[in-house]
């Protein structure tokens, strides 16, 4: 949804004024996904900005160090081939089929 909102600084907080106008309007699934995309990176980088007060913001900021995550490269390689291997079927079995073996090689992509 999108909204007009005043935001204000108060307490070291963001809050808005009055009530929050929407708008009806359609997003298509692009700019939705595109949108979550944007969030999901500031989120992960640390630029939410949660105050309009720079002083009221915490001084240190603790940045856990990720500890590295389990190598699914020879989980997803297996996955892949067997998706690979399956025979096509019905017409539901097909589809089904396609969208597995898509679904895995987008995994693959994305753990390379």
């Amino acid at each position: 949804m999108m909204v007009e909102a005043v935001l204000l600084p108060f307490k070291g907080k963001i809050v808005h004024d009055g009530t929050l106008r929407p708008y009806n309007i359609f997003i298509g699934g692009g700019i939705r996904s595109g949108l979550n995309e944007a969030y999901m990176a500031a989120k992960q980088h640390n630029r939410i900005i949660t105050t309009l007060e720079p002083e009221a913001a915490p001084q240190t900021q603790v940045h856990h160090q990720q500890k590295p995550g389990k190598d699914w490269k020879p989980v997803v390689e297996e996955l892949v081939k067997a998706c690979e291997n399956l025979q096509r079927g019905s017409s539901v079995q097909s589809a089904a089929f396609a969208l597995l073996r898509s679904s895995a090689r987008a995994v693959q992509s994305a753990v390379q």
